[in-house]
């Protein structure tokens, strides 16, 4: 089960944007619930050496089209 390891409270301001306290990450994936509940998963992103050339590819193809 995961823990709690800090807990606070947080206010949004004039430009709707909130602050993570001392953030181990810089990307977060957001999930938002109609209660109004925010759920915040930490992102990593890939290095593009660490895509594969076949993806590179699609994504390339996609581009054109």
């Amino acid at each position: 089960m995961e823990e709690i390891i800090k807990e606070y409270d947080a206010i949004l301001n004039d430009k709707k944007s909130l602050t993570i306290q001392d953030s181990k990450f810089r990307n977060y994936h957001v999930a938002e619930f109609n209660d109004g509940t925010l759920v915040l998963k930490p992102k990593m992103l890939v290095h593009d050496d660490e895509i594969s050339e076949n993806t590179l590819r699609m994504m390339d193809q996609a581009i054109t089209n």
